[in-house]
């Protein structure tokens, strides 16, 4: 290839890469920032590939072509959706956060750049919660923890569970090797958001939290003690938070057992789901349309199958509550099978070039990041909307720096 398209490329691989850093910066508070930055980078990385476009052809492979699929997979359900209401618009969303991960897939970028984008995951994620924080107990002003762009308490737990997953992954891949400095600086992250994550009383977050630092353990058995210290302090703040906040998950949790009403909102919202997903099995009611299934016409499919139809047996809700049950509900048999596809696809990836002994902590830092973005969605996705928004635009950047180096893990550049 010429120098000077080379030079080209290596400028607006550097431009993109800024673009990537206002993205992340953006995303957990700023809705138009966001959209904007999103559509600079992936408007210079096509430049980039068409520029690159023989390496690009020579690199194409199947998964490249599942994501793909995925991406327009919404206008395949919106043209067969079973309600018009959103369903082109909600197509779109799938085009946002599919193509980061194809394009992170293909620019490669350097170790020292996904080390600059980790941390600034964190400090975006870390001002948020700080802001968050400050209104909720010093100005009163929220009664639960929500972060701008987000939006509701449930997806900001979903989204403080994702940069819980990134400094996590920094501390168990650099720990031997970072500085005292250093570990109490990633630490001192790691307690700030995972207090925040307390404070949402999410307890699908918090347990899958718990749960990934314990797989971690199994994983990096020499940094037990790390692994006991952040357990134990994940398990005092949640403690202290029902001895001294007056609630949090644990009482949340003790009150609804003691009223006989445990995921009894949950079970009436997932059998609202199906019900409707029955009627549109195929491509479903179309993406957000969840939302336009009202309790009459629930009552009235209902009827025409049963003599025993009751209101409080359905809950309609503006989603399915669960990742599984609102693709289907949303998108039918050929959505969900998309989806979990594509799941399948980047676990297998993530199982097959896992970091061997000889792997830089890089490596094992963006390994660990990606495992843990795919391992967050599918527990949390049991009782909450995962995959979606800007919670799937942050899985993505997890997941696609690390398909961007599974061909070379040992680089250390």
């Amino acid at each position: 290839m010429p120098d000077d398209i080379n030079n080209r490329i290596t400028v607006l691989q550097n431009i993109a890469f800024l673009f990537l850093v206002l993205l992340i910066l953006s995303l957990p508070s700023q809705e138009t920032p966001k959209l904007l930055f999103w559509g600079s980078f992936v408007a210079t990385s096509l430049i980039i590939l068409v520029l690159n476009s023989r390496v690009l052809k020579r690199e194409w492979d199947a998964f490249d072509s599942l994501i793909i699929f995925w991406m327009f997979s919404g206008f395949i359900v919106a043209f067969f959706a079973g309600i018009e209401h959103k369903e082109w618009g909600g197509s779109t969303d799938l085009i946002i956060f599919t193509s980061i991960l194809l394009i992170l897939k293909k620019l490669k970028f350097h170790y020292k750049q996904i080390d600059i984008l980790y941390n600034t995951i964190l400090l975006s994620c870390l001002l948020v919660s700080l802001l968050a924080l400050w209104q909720k107990l010093i100005l009163h002003n929220n009664e639960s923890i929500e972060f701008h762009s987000v939006g509701h308490v449930n997806h900001t737990a979903i989204y403080l569970s994702l940069s819980l997953v990134a400094v996590i992954a920094m501390l168990f891949s650099k720990w031997a090797t970072a500085s005292t400095l250093r570990r109490i600086f990633l630490l001192a992250i790691y307690c700030a958001l995972a207090i925040t994550l307390v404070l949402t009383d999410s307890r699908a977050a918090i347990i899958a939290i718990f749960l990934f630092i314990l797989v971690c353990t199994l994983m990096f058995r020499r940094h037990i003690l790390l692994s006991i210290t952040m357990l134990t302090l994940l398990v005092t703040f949640s403690a202290g938070n029902y001895l001294f906040g007056g609630g949090g998950v644990i009482n949340k949790q003790l009150d609804q057992v003691e009223r006989g009403i445990f995921f009894e909102a949950r079970i009436k919202i997932w059998r609202s789901a199906i019900l409707a997903w029955k009627q549109y099995p195929a491509f479903g009611v179309g993406i957000k349309n969840y939302d336009q299934v009202t309790l009459d016409e629930l009552l009235r499919w209902c009827a025409e199958k049963s003599d025993n139809c009751q209101p409080d047996a359905y809950l309609p809700y503006a989603h399915g509550h669960s990742l599984y049950i609102n693709t289907l509900t949303e998108r039918g048999l050929f959505g969900l099978l998309v989806v979990l596809v594509n799941i399948i696809a980047l676990s297998y990836l993530v199982y097959q070039y896992r970091p061997g002994p000889l792997a830089g902590d890089d490596y094992k830092m963006i390994w660990l990041g990606a495992f843990g973005a795919i391992f967050i969605n599918l527990v949390i996705g049991l009782f909450n909307t995962t995959l979606h928004h800007e919670n799937a635009l942050l899985s993505v950047i997890l997941i696609g720096l690390y398909l961007g180096k599974i061909d070379y893990p040992n680089e250390s550049s």
